[in-house]
């Protein structure tokens, strides 16, 4: 329900529709969604929302969020929710079987590709366990062949970890470079309003304070929306990380025929190789070393967003220290959301500044932790060789 005095798709928005739709896979929201926006009638103790309900429909596409429809309904009024009712009622009777075929074909799709996997593993198994039967000199070759890969596997490892310590205090420039782009975006992109744009928002809204409020939102929004571009280097230089540990894998540890993947998903497709108990009653430190870096990921919304939000807020209209005069004109407005949207961007510029070295601070900190699980396990290698010969694997 938008509210009379000005409003706008707000991140948590958007963050409902963007985890409702990864969750979801097997049949895209799009297909069974719907948007209503409940519009207040001049008159209610809420006042008239009609205009912001369009300005919202409006911009429904910006946000990348895709419905069947898109319905303002005054849901105080009951014909109106009775059509509206019937409308989705109408579309569910007309499309449920074509639904609920794509449904069932996504998770028959998924059963199969299960049954082609079990089929594989099994196969590997029965042919590993009928070879290994025959020989019965396998084990001390086995322990030797071990002891070399686990050298060369250590050493490969601990060099890495020396390389990241030693940029660990130095900036991302992956990073710097979005963060270089976003500043520059938000100083030559500002979303400031012209002086004729604030007067006629001035008229719609009642005033040149309600016109000042809801262009604060409006700046505060669009400047902040200028960070998410970080995003992308923060997972890519994550990636970068994760693929160097991979050819160490690889090239060190000889693992490189156990998947054809890289990067993240060679680390993902060895997790579903390893048993959740190497030893016996013991779950697996391997496994677990290896969940933890591929499920170790970096996001604006995780690092940066709530470290600049605070700079925002003198951009908020119940926090801002730069009030308008009593008799106030559009163009004391221009010069005060001007004012205010500069102060934020040098204030954001400041803390990402403290902030450029934090991704390479992460790598080297995820990648120690993987060390450290290697090294507690290291002590149950005669473990792993035991395991090995009761199992004969």
């Amino acid at each position: 329900m938008p509210k009379p005095s000005g409003d706008y798709w707000a991140d948590y928005d958007v963050n409902l529709y963007d985890t409702a739709q990864g969750a979801l896979i097997d049949l895209p929201i799009s297909l069974w969604s719907f948007l209503v926006l409940n519009r207040t009638a001049q008159g209610s103790k809420y006042g008239d929302n009609w205009g912001n309900c369009l300005e919202l429909k409006e911009s429904l596409q910006e946000k990348h969020i895709e419905v069947v429809d898109q319905l303002i309904t005054n849901c105080s009024n009951l014909q109106e929710t009775s059509a509206l009712l019937d409308l989705i009622l109408n579309y569910m009777a007309k499309e449920i079987y074509t639904l609920d075929r794509k449904y069932a074909s996504a998770c028959q799709d998924r059963l199969h590709n299960l049954h082609c996997s079990v089929e594989i593993e099994l196969s590997k198994a029965s042919s590993a366990l009928g070879e290994v039967g025959q020989i019965e000199s396998w084990f001390p070759v086995f322990l030797k062949l071990f002891e070399q890969l686990w050298d060369d596997l250590a050493t490969g490892l601990d060099d890495l970890l020396d390389e990241l310590r030693e940029q660990k205090d130095f900036a991302d420039m992956d990073f710097k470079q979005k963060v270089d782009e976003a500043l520059n975006a938000g100083k030559e992109d500002t979303g400031l309003p012209s002086i004729e744009a604030i007067d006629i928002k001035a008229k719609g809204l009642g005033g040149y304070p309600n016109a000042y409020y809801t262009y604060m939102n409006e700046v505060r929004a669009h400047l902040s929306q200028q960070f998410l571009r970080v995003d992308e280097a923060l997972k890519r230089g994550l990636e970068r990380v994760k693929s160097q540990v991979t050819s160490v894998l690889v090239n060190q540890g000889k693992l490189g025929t156990l998947a054809e993947e890289r990067g993240t998903e060679f680390l993902e497709a060895i997790i579903n190789q390893i048993p959740q108990q190497l030893i016996p009653g013991q779950s697996s430190k391997l496994k677990h070393g290896f969940h933890i870096l591929t499920d170790f990921t970096l996001s604006y919304r995780g690092l940066i967003q709530h470290r600049i939000r605070q700079h925002l807020d003198d951009l908020t209209p119940n926090t801002t220290e730069l009030q308008l005069s009593p008799s106030p004109s559009a163009q004391e407005i221009a010069h005060c959301l001007s004012t205010l949207h500069s102060e934020a961007l040098y204030k954001c510029r400041t803390a990402l500044d403290d902030l450029l070295a934090e991704p390479s601070q992460a790598a080297f900190a995820i990648v120690e932790d993987v060390l450290r699980s290697r090294a507690s396990g290291r002590g149950s290698q005669n473990g792993m060789a035991n395991f090995s010969r009761v199992y004969q694997i």
